[in-house]
């Protein structure tokens, strides 16, 4: 971040300052410390009292030889020296009570206490002190995240740099100094990374006198101030210094603004994002939800409490500077409260146009990030009617939209980090694809087999267009860093010229300084330098043109942190990503498990457990679940529904096993579901909420997929309905026709773990493991003509013989199961945790129907078991068996078969021929011959008297 181009320069500031009559002196940008040294004496020894604060003047000669050879120095003024006395007032958040955990258990039984030091908080204890309320004066935001608030310097024993203040609570008066506006700190790790702003962006405010009780307190020797009430409770800073009537439309504004921002900062790579690193990410993060704080629509303690929970995450060792700056960049922002009045005139017009609301139409998107960051003021939607939310099917903004100047020109913001970097890659097509990775290859990703990828915060969402095609997100990148090397000159030509350094420069200065010449044009009188800055902005003019453009993106995706290969994505089998977070199951640290029907926490012992991490942009995760994890959510309607269309409670704990393995990529069951039954049985109101949830985890292709076609694929031709399958779970198909046969050497493949070769249209072969679970559901049985386990043993017939009266349909149930889908996923991950204890657990209704299923299925079985004996020894012609098995097919409604068919099925049976007077199966007696299936009559008779159902298994009940 860098210093707005619309306030002064250092200089220019400094200078002012100093026609007011404050002495000045400049400071390192770094630590806030003076650049000032000390004079020395004789001896070569420092004087003390000599250097920094003491050299402050109001001489502008002076002024001007400091800001020349450090043109970005912070400008300190000695305030003391000034007539001024300063209160620093800081913020701050200290632990009380440590998390507490059952030692036997491993159960949190009390989450950590913390007290909360604010700036009203602060403001309280000082009037209680004085007993009265502070005067309105000049007052500046600090990027320490605290406030400094000028007063005159009263009569009398000037005021020091100590006193009898509250905890938190400092003055600066003579010998002291303050860093002021517009003076920016790039922080080292102690000092906070931010700019120094004036309250409330009004530099003319008067400056009061100081109270006359405060300054005898501030006289008074340095001591802790004894008071015998309880300290006052944190109040949020705008419940005062900002009143704004707001009404719901703005909260939910709000609401998506919090969002958003937390899931840009919890993917935020360490050095990298759009910020530069964690810690400015933290500090951008801060300020633009504070402008929410300051406006009203946020609670001060949810923003803070909420970013400190996602910084925890990051590096241990980096947690105080990034709440350093979080504090830093809530207090500014709260001192630039966001003019919300545009969300509310948004939400009126919407009520007013009476536009309708539609299923099938997105929602309102989350705002972008940088919707409501820097100096750039837009919007995003609001929502349209009262009471209508954001869905996660409405999409995820990218987390880097391309910032926009007047006219819709892009024009990308500066980073001093980011365009010194990249000041240094060459003039070239390569060189640019460079600054692209410099820039943005933290947020995408390429897939020869796939294509494109962005990161959205969540997850890696694969964009939709065609691979050998330029997505539009990765255009707008490419456009944001070919007009960010204007930037780039900017800031080489700002370094200053290398041939002007002296003699004796430092190393550090050399290294700042990039501008050198070039080459010469013209020659005597007429010889002018070139520049490097000026190289750099020609280059910034020839790469906009379209073939410069259209190859960076072609360079770039060679680079090995762009280029992934199909197995890397979602490789994690057993991560669930949801919309709050990337859940596992461990055995190890802080995790939820299933405790008498509820979900509690634990860390110690080794149960298997669930653990919700912080999204990851390293996990390589491209699915996500719209579903949040709430281990408090219930589901009542959920559960009442599923009591009546299966009473049996093992049934429902199958079922849940079933659905919570679903949302997982584990397929070591090697398992088929059909859900089989009449109309108004609820399994497609189950599968329908289950795919809700299951969102990108979530797929469907229709039934033909995985039916006999009566022909097999070419080898070559492209298989789209296989190829959008990678990384789908919970698989769904449409419903089978009647008389229907699967491909069964498709199912086995499917289900048994190996690899499939898929192809997208007009894209090359990849292959991919599978990872869904196939769950059938239909009114009509599948034929399966195989008798052998290796198809049986796959294929689970779930009968729902429980029919609904019309008048009892309830058409609103589809909706309440969805607002209740946090609890129904707790149903779903108490199966999963059953399931990882118990294995799957087939309930007897289901061994049985799906064993009544395999029998009716067996055509052949039959047969031989009505119309044939085993006997040793015995022989069957085959032409004479062939024709009683057509006239018995005939008479049954059966299949009718061809020869070879037939002679294939019964050797598969482990019959034996032989060739002797014809062909002869061996140790087979025929019991019955073709005529006595010449009657019609004997078809009825047949079914009645052996229980045969038809050509359908359907036609009967299991």
């Amino acid at each position: 971040m860098s210093v707005s181009t619309s306030l002064p320069s250092q200089l220019e500031a400094a200078l002012q300052f100093a026609r007011r009559g404050w002495p000045v002196f400049p400071c390192s940008r770094q630590n806030k410390r003076p650049l000032l040294a000390r004079d020395k004496d004789a001896d070569g020894k420092p004087i003390k009292g000599s250097g920094g604060v003491s050299k402050a003047t109001d001489d502008e000669e002076q002024i001007r030889a400091w800001w020349r050879k450090w043109p970005e120095a912070m400008i300190g003024v000695a305030v003391g020296r000034a007539g001024m006395v300063v209160i620093d007032l800081d913020p701050r958040r200290d632990l009380i009570t440590p998390e507490m955990i059952d030692p036997d258990t491993g159960e949190v039984i009390a989450e950590a206490v913390y007290e909360e030091w604010t700036l009203e908080r602060h403001r309280l204890a000082l009037e209680e002190l004085i007993g009265g309320q502070l005067p309105v004066s000049l007052a500046v935001r600090t990027p320490s995240g605290g406030v400094h608030i000028y007063f005159l310097m009263p009569e009398g024993k000037p005021i020091g740099n100590s006193g009898s203040l509250p905890d938190h609570i400092d003055v600066r008066g003579l010998g002291g100094y303050t860093i002021v506006p517009p003076s920016f700190c790039e922080g080292d790790g102690n000092n906070s990374r931010g700019e120094y702003r004036w309250l409330r962006g009004q530099a003319d405010t008067p400056i009061a006198a100081l109270p006359e009780a405060l300054a005898e307190i501030m006289r008074r020797p340095k001591a802790r101030v004894a008071t015998d009430h309880a300290p006052a409770p944190p109040l949020a800073a705008h419940d005062q210094l900002f009143q704004v009537d707001l009404d719901e439309s703005h909260r939910r504004y709000a609401l998506h603004a919090l969002d958003a921002e937390v899931r840009e900062l919890a993917g935020t790579p360490k050095g990298g994002g759009r910020h530069g690193g964690r810690n400015q990410g933290a500090y951008h993060a801060a300020f633009n939800l504070g402008q929410f704080v300051g406006a009203g629509a946020l609670s001060e303690a949810l923003v803070r409490n909420t970013l400190l929970d996602v910084v925890r995450g990051f590096d241990p060792g980096a947690y105080q500077s990034h709440a350093g700056a979080i504090e830093n960049g809530l207090s500014n922002g709260i001192a630039k409260p966001r003019d919300l009045s545009a969300v509310g005139a948004q939400t009126a017009r919407g009520r007013d146009s009476g536009r309708a609301s539609s299923s099938s139409a997105p929602g309102p998107g989350l705002p972008p990030i940088d919707a409501y960051a820097d100096d750039i003021e837009r919007l995003p939607p609001a929502p349209d009617r009262e009471g209508e939310e954001t869905s996660f099917q409405s999409g995820t903004p990218s987390p880097a939209p391309i910032a926009r100047g007047s006219g819709g020109r892009i024009a990308p913001a500066k980073n001093e980090v980011l365009d010194r970097q990249c000041a240094l890659f060459s003039t070239t097509d390569l060189g640019n694809a460079e600054r692209f990775r410099a820039r943005h290859a933290w947020r995408f990703r390429f897939c020869n087999e796939l294509g494109w990828f962005v990161w959205d915060d969540r997850r890696w969402e694969l964009l939709s267009e065609e691979k050998d095609k330029i997505p539009g997100k990765v255009s707008l990148a490419v456009f944001d860093t070919v007009r960010s090397i204007r930037h780039e000159a900017d800031l080489v030509e700002a370094s200053g010229l290398k041939e002007e350094l002296p003699e004796d420069a430092t190393d550090e200065q050399r290294a700042e300084t990039l501008n050198f010449i070039v080459r010469w044009k013209g020659s005597g009188d007429n010889k002018v330098p070139i520049y490097y800055s000026d190289t750099l902005r020609d280059h910034a003019k020839s790469s906009e043109g379209s073939q410069r453009l259209g190859c960076i993106a072609n360079l770039v995706k060679s680079f090995a942190d762009v280029a992934i290969r199909a197995d890397a994505m979602d490789a994690d089998r057993m991560a669930m990503n949801l919309l709050n977070g990337t859940m596992r199951l461990t055995q190890e640290g802080k995790r939820w498990v299933m405790v008498e029907g509820t979900l509690k926490p634990i860390t110690m012992g080794d149960r298997w457990g669930l653990r919700l991490d912080k999204h990851r942009p390293e996990d390589l995760i491209s699915k996500i679940a719209n579903v949040v994890f709430d281990p408090k959510a219930v589901s009542p309607d959920y559960d009442a529904f599923l009591a009546v269309v299966q009473p049996d409670e093992k049934m429902r704990r199958f079922l849940h096993q079933w659905g919570g393995l679903s949302l997982t990529g584990d397929i070591t069951e090697q398992k088929l579901a059909f859900f089989h039954g009449k109309g108004r049985n609820g399994k497609s109101t189950l599968v329908d909420a289950w795919s809700y949830i299951a969102g990108d985890y979530g797929g469907s292709v229709a039934i033909e997929t995985f039916l006999d076609q009566g022909r097999g694929r070419k080898g070559g031709e492209a298989t789209p309905d296989l190829a959008r399958l990678p990384g789908i779970r919970f698989l769904r198909t449409s419903e089978p026709e009647k008389g229907a046969k699967l491909a069964e050497a498709l199912i086995k493949l499917i289900t048994g773990g190996e690899l499939i070769d898929a192809r997208h249209l007009n894209k090359g072969f990849f292959s991919f493991l599978p990872s869904f679970k196939v769950t059938i559901s239909g009114n009509h049985k599948p034929k399966i003509t195989g008798h052998d386990d290796g198809i049986w043993r796959r294929v689970m017939l779930v009968p729902w013989e429980v029919q609904i009266a019309k008048e009892d349909v309830d058409k609103a149930l589809p909706e309440k199961l969805k607002k209740e889908a946090s609890g129904i996923l707790n149903r779903l991950l108490e199966g999963l945790l059953d399931w990882r204890a118990h294995g799957l657990v087939e309930p007897e209704s289901v061994i049985a129907a799906t064993a009544k299923y395999r029998e009716q299925s067996d055509q052949l079985g039959r047969f031989l078991d009505e119309c044939t004996r085993p006997m040793s020894g015995a022989r069957s012609k085959s032409s004479t068996l062939f024709q009683l098995f057509t006239a018995w097919s005939k008479a049954t409604g059966s299949a009718e078969w061809q020869t070879q068919g037939f002679s294939k099925a019964m050797e598969d049976r482990g019959f034996e021929k032989k060739s002797s007077n014809g062909i002869q199966w061996l140790d087979i007696e025929m019991t019955k011959s073709p005529d006595d299936y010449a009657d019609t009559d004997v078809s009825n008779r047949s079914r009645r008297d052996h229980g045969d159902p038809g050509p359908y298994p359907d036609d009967v009940p299991l």
